[in-house]
């Protein structure tokens, strides 16, 4: 097994609270620094 990124996932068009909540995680937890970032249409799994 190799090494895991996480992944942060929000919806294609972003609200103020998904992109806050995006750079919160990006910027002060230390396991999602490097997180890569997907965005889904809404209602979709």
């Amino acid at each position: 097994m190799g090494i895991r990124i996480p992944a942060i996932v929000t919806h294609s068009s972003p609200d103020l609270d998904a992109i806050c909540s995006t750079w919160l995680l990006k910027t002060f937890h230390q396991d999602y620094k490097k997180a890569e970032i997907l965005f889904v249409r809404p209602g979709k799994h």
